[in-house]
């Protein structure tokens, strides 16, 4: 599965042996939920989603300002 992290400029492969959730990606990798919009096969989605090693996900930053 590829991950594209927006804020680091950077694609990550990793490798799943079972399927599992967007979620549990994230906190393996330390990144908060609330830091990014989640883009699965250039979908919009939801945490909960689940995801496969064919997957594309994209972590999109939430910039907020006044």
């Amino acid at each position: 599965m590829k991950i594209f992290i927006e804020k680091e400029n950077k694609t990550i492969e990793i490798l799943i042996k079972t399927p599992t959730t967007i979620k549990k990606i994230l906190r393996e990798h330390k990144i908060p939920l609330e830091s990014v919009i989640l883009v699965k096969n250039d979908k919009i989605c939801f945490e909960d989603e689940n995801v496969c090693n064919n997957d594309e996900i994209k972590l999109l930053s939430v910039v907020s300002g006044g």
